[in-house]
C-alpha cells in the first residue's frame, strides 16, 4: 500500500484532502464547496480558509477514481 498523498490548496497550502491508490478523499472541515461538472475531467474547490477557487483537472492531477465524502447523484444510465 502506498502513503497517502496530501492534496494542497494552490493558493495557501491548506490540505484539502488526501491522494492514495483508492482516489481522493476530501477532507470536509478544509472544504467549503467542490463541485464536479457532469462530463468533465475537471473538480472546482473552494478552500475554506482562503476562500480561493481552484480547478483541478482529474485527468493531469488526480487518479481516475475519486471518492468524496458527499458525491452528487449519480447520472442516470
Amino acid at each position: 500500500m502506498a502513503e497517502p498523498q496530501a492534496w494542497y490548496c494552490k493558493a495557501c497550502g491548506a490540505i484539502l484532502g488526501w491522494q492514495d491508490e483508492n482516489g481522493l478523499t476530501v477532507h470536509p472541515q478544509a472544504v467549503e464547496r467542490y463541485t464536479i461538472p457532469s462530463r468533465s475531467e475537471e473538480i472546482w474547490v473552494t478552500c475554506r480558509q482562503c476562500h480561493t477557487i481552484q480547478i483541478w483537472r482529474a485527468r493531469v492531477e488526480l487518479r481516475p477514481s475519486v471518492r468524496l465524502d458527499n458525491p452528487p447523484p449519480a447520472a442516470p444510465q
